[in-house]
Parts: structure tokens; sequence; C-alpha cells
């Protein structure tokens, strides 16, 4: 739910006008994402969960496993809704 209300309040603060595209990087509205993957990465990569940046996660038995964002189709998704 929280991925859904999350797409909801982009496409409210893009017809606000308070962000100019889902094209922009994610530090141009989060500072503190500078200099980081996340912050390199657009709004419409985010919001498709296709950054490309891998992460870790933990198991409830302590192991990790290792993985990255991918990339989807890029006319699928809110995203490509809200061109």
């Amino acid at each position: 739910m929280a991925k859904t209300v999350t797409a909801m309040l982009i496409g409210i603060a893009i017809a606000e006008g308070r962000i100019r595209s889902v094209d922009d990087r994610a530090d141009a509205y989060v500072p503190d994402l500078a200099g980081t993957e996340y912050g390199g990465t657009s709004l419409r990569h985010l919001l498709q969960m296709s950054s490309g940046v891998r992460f870790s996660r933990s198991t409830p038995d302590g192991t990790t496993s290792c993985s990255s964002h991918g990339t989807r189709s890029p006319g699928s998704g809110l995203a490509a809704w809200m061109r």
C-alpha cells in the first residue's frame, strides 16, 4: 500500500507543479540523497522499482540475499500513465 500512496502523492505533486517530471533525479527533491545511487536515479525508475541499485536483504534465518532492482518495460506502470 505504501508504494501506491507514494505514487499517488508524486502524481499530485506533478499536478500542482511541485515536481516537474518523473524523469527528474531523486536528489533534486531529496537533497539527502545527493551522492548516493538512489539520488542519481529518476523518480520514474524509483516508482517502477527499476533503479538498478544493488541491495542486500536479510532473511529470518540470518542469511542475506543480494539482488538488484532490474529494469521493466518503459511503457508499464503508473509512471507510463503519468506521462
